[in-house]
Order: structure tokens, then C-alpha cells, then sequence
């Protein structure tokens, strides 16, 4: 739920002047908020937009959001706190975030408002990478752990002036529940389910009524990456941005679910010791165990190099055998994929290296065709960053 007092300024709230209002919608919070009963408040939502009273002055509202929260906390009522951002486009709200001490969850609202009369100018239809894609890198930039919900999400039909596409909505709706499914961070995505207005203030976000359905948002949260929680499996849920999180994006879910609380894996490269290469029984036997035995501590990854400028006939060698061997000692391989032949970014794009490329591939799947789920790690043109390769 968003909260606010119509006209009311950051430094009003800031000051006190809204103090008794507050408390008495605090007090009457706490008096539900009993039993286990929580909420998530989006205090003072929009903050970025020019038009709403308490915007313009950061200072301001961080002091009214501390303020305010402080006072709901004082009355006695649970809640999560949500600092809530508008995406509307080239709207800032960094300056506005009152920090992770304050928050829980960070919040924001982005819609496809293609054609739509009440969208900004100039009007496009944009993607859902266009919609969410920067404000969501930004959230994260604020905080790395705390858990982002899209408040309000939503798209118009008119993909063109004046003509609705029910078509074209029902992709966007499709594409935007797998794109913010798979995003890192997003543990909510609250559906502006509303029609359009006769004042022409807002667009035509609706997805299912009496006399529409958008049949693609049915099939795009059909799928385990969308499910339900109850209240009282929230309540003890941690919602952190953490590689253990019950609510990981669909890539990473099943595995971690199954698999409970992971620890860190430890992995280690050897040198071409003893005149053998990394991926040879005799590395496995020397370094490998080795370091186990000293450590008491079982590695999981075996990491190596392999060149885009290996000859074809050794990419078997370099591939293939080396991968079982690592794979066979109960490791998972972690190959470097480096470009040997001094070759730059361009020319490995337009194939240069497109013959080695094919010879190893082709030796990687007979690896991973060779049953027990077999998979590597592969970095391709690891180090991009550094002077010192060429690519």
C-alpha cells in the first residue's frame, strides 16, 4: 500500500507538522498489525516526480521517511518499508534513497506506455528491457542485498497512434514476465490491473476483467519461476539478495531449493607441473588431492586454460579428455577460453577463429554427452578488461 497526505510537502513531514495525522494512522496500523500481520508500506511513492507535493527537496525526504517510519514503528505495528521510485523516463531518484537502514525493499513502477495519450513525449513502444533495464541497474547500485519489487507495471495496447493491438500487449506482457523473472534481485511484480480513464490521465493497463483477458500473462506465470507465498511464509522469509534465496530467478531456483543452503565452492588452478597438463590424472593425483589431503577441505572446481589457436587435432585432447579427467576426479571444470593467435575482438567476430571454435566445441559435447549430467564452467575471452590480451 502507498501512503501519503494529499498536498503535503517533504519538509512538512520533515518538521512535524503531520506529526498527529501520522500517528493516527500508525495507531491504527498497529491495531491491525497484530497476531503476525504485517504490510509493506510504499512510503511516500513517486518521490522522483515533479508534480507530487513532496518532491524536489531529497533532504527533506529522507528526514520525513525516517521521520514517519519512526513513528510507526513507536505505535508498535510490523511492517516492511519500501522506498518507492517512479521509472518514468530521465526522472532521477537516487538522491532520494534514505538508506538501507531505513528500507527493506526497494520499489519501482515502470510502464509501456506506447501510444497512450497520458504517456510522456515523445511517445514509443519500448520493451521491457527499455522499460525496467537502467532504473533497476540504479536500484541495485543503491543496495547489492535488498530485494527489489516492480509496484506497478503495466502496458498499453496502442502500439501505433491511435490503434490498439491486442496482439502486440499481449507479447509485451508475455516478454516482460520472462524478463523480470530472470532479473536479479526481483522478488515482486505487482500488475497495474486497471482500465483505461475517461480523462485520458491514465493508459489501458488492464490484463484480466469481465470483458478482456490478456491470455499471455496467464501462460508467461505459468511456469515454477512464479508461485505462491503465503503471509506466513513471508514473514520469516529472508527477501535479501542472497545466493540462497528461496524467490532466485528461474535459472538458478530448482537447483537451490533442491539443494537447501549451498556453501561456498573452493576451486584451484595448478601449473603444468610434472610435465603434465591441468586436466591429466597426474595433476589430479599431485595437486588436486594433494592440497585435499593437506587441507581437510574437498575442492568442487578445477579451473584451466584452453586456446581459440589450439590446433584441430589436439582439441580432443584439450577438450574432450581433459574435461573427463577433471569431471571423473569429481570435479567441475572451469575452462578459460583465451585467444592464442593475437587476434582482436573484431576478428574473433567475424570468424576468425571460427575453425578452432568449431573443433572444440565438438569436443566439449562428446564431454557433456558423456552422461551424469556433465557441465563446465566456460569464460569465454576472460579478462576483456586487461591491456594485455588482444581481444
Amino acid at each position: 500500500t502507498g501512503w501519503f497526505i494529499q498536498n503535503a510537502t517533504s519538509s512538512q513531514f520533515a518538521s512535524g507538522v503531520y506529526d498527529s495525522q501520522v500517528a493516527a494512522w500508525a495507531s491504527a496500523y498497529a491495531a491491525w498489525a497484530v497476531g503476525g500481520r504485517f504490510a509493506f508500506i510504499s512510503l511516500l511513492p513517486d518521490m522522483n516526480l515533479p508534480w507530487v507535493s513532496y518532491s524536489g527537496d531529497p533532504v527533506s525526504y529522507i528526514a520525513a521517511y525516517g521521520r514517519i517510519r519512526d513513528i510507526f514503528r513507536a505505535a508498535g505495528g510490523s511492517a516492511r518499508w519500501v522506498f518507492d521510485a517512479s521509472g518514468w523516463p530521465n526522472m532521477p531518484f537516487v538522491d532520494y534513497y534514505p538508506g538501507d537502514s531505513l528500507v527493506d525493499v526497494l520499489g519501482l513502477s515502470g510502464y509501456n506506455y506506447g501510444y497512450c495519450a497520458a504517456g510522456p513525449q515523445p511517445q514509443a513502444w519500448e520493451n521491457p528491457s527499455d522499460v525496467f533495464d537502467q532504473d533497476i541497474s540504479v536500484l541495485r547500485s543503491l543496495s547489492i542485498r535488498k530485494p527489489v519489487f516492480i509496484t506497478r507495471m503495466g502496458s498499453t495496447a496502442y502500439a501505433a497512434n491511435g490503434v490498439a493491438d491486442s496482439v502486440a500487449k499481449n507479447a509485451w506482457l508475455y516478454n516482460a514476465y520472462g524478463y523480470l523473472g530472470n532479473a536479479l534481485g526481483v522478488r515482486a511484480i505487482i500488475a497495474q490491473n486497471t482500465p483505461d480513464t475517461a480523462n485520458a490521465y491514465d493508459c489501458d493497463w488492464v490484463v484480466y476483467n469481465q470483458n478482456i483477458q490478456y491470455v499471455q500473462y496467464k501462460y508467461a506465470i505459468s511456469d515454477g519461476t512464479f508461485g505462491y507465498v503465503s503471509p506466513a511464509e513471508l514473514a520469516s522469509a529472508d527477501l535479501n539478495l542472497t545466493l540462497h534465496s528461496i524467490f532466485l530467478p528461474r535459472l538458478n531456483r530448482e537447483y537451490a531449493t533442491a539443494n537447501g543452503n549451498l556453501p561456498v565452492m573452493l576451486g584451484m588452478y595448478t601449473t603444468y607441473a610434472d610435465n603434465a597438463w591441468p586436466g591429466s590424472q597426474t595433476t589430479m593425483n599431485n595437486w588436486y588431492k594433494g592440497v585435499e589431503n593437506w587441507s581437510g577441505k574437498k575442492l568442487s572446481i578445477a579451473g584451466t586454460f584452453v586456446s581459440l589457436a589450439t590446433p584441430v587435432d589436439q582439441a580432443v585432447i584439450q577438450m574432450q579428455d581433459q574435461l573427463t579427467t577433471i569431471w571423473n576426479n569429481g570435479y567441475i571444470p572451469f575452462i578459460n577460453l583465451d585467444e592464442g593467435d593475437g587476434h582482436n575482438a573484431y576478428q574473433i567476430a567475424t570468424g576468425s577463429d571460427d575453425t578452432y571454435a568449431v573443433a572444440l566445441a565438438k569436443a566439449y559435447a562428446a564431454f557433456a554427452r558423456g552422461g551424469g549430467g556433465r557441465m563446465a564452467y566456460i569464460a569465454p575471452l576472460q579478462e576483456m578488461d586487461g591491456s594485455w590480451v588482444s581481444y
